[in-house]
């Protein structure tokens, strides 16, 4: 018994390719463009998390006392996060100037957050 699972794995093994060792050729480097709207996009995103803490922090300070954010300030939020996903959608089909549309409308909107709750 032994000896028959040995020889199959001898014989399965023969038949099992080694992995390629080609170098693979290294990706394109990004355009400019690309790489600037890329960029615009992160930063938006990174101010728009912040923010969303900061209002989920409030929120449930406001709880706490029963109290809740306004309901625009919600809406607001999901704006913000639509626009983002669009824009992130859009970098990846390489579509930049719809990206760059969406992006500065997050912007718009993430400064009027802050304005919002005080984050400005």
């Amino acid at each position: 018994m032994r000896t028959l699972l040995f020889t199959c794995l001898l014989v399965t093994g023969a038949f099992a390719q080694a992995p390629e060792t080609k170098d693979t050729p290294a990706a394109p480097a990004e355009s400019p463009a690309l790489r600037a709207t890329r960029h615009s996009f992160m930063l938006v995103s990174t101010r728009a998390i912040a923010l969303f803490r900061s209002a989920d922090t409030i929120d449930a300070r406001l709880q706490a006392t029963g109290a809740t954010l306004h309901p625009s300030t919600a809406a607001l939020r999901m704006r913000i996060e639509h626009h983002l996903d669009q824009a992130g959608k859009d970098i990846d089909k390489g579509d930049l100037t719809h990206a760059d549309e969406h992006i500065k409308v997050a912007d718009e909107l993430v400064n009027r957050l802050a304005r919002r709750i005080g984050g400005e």
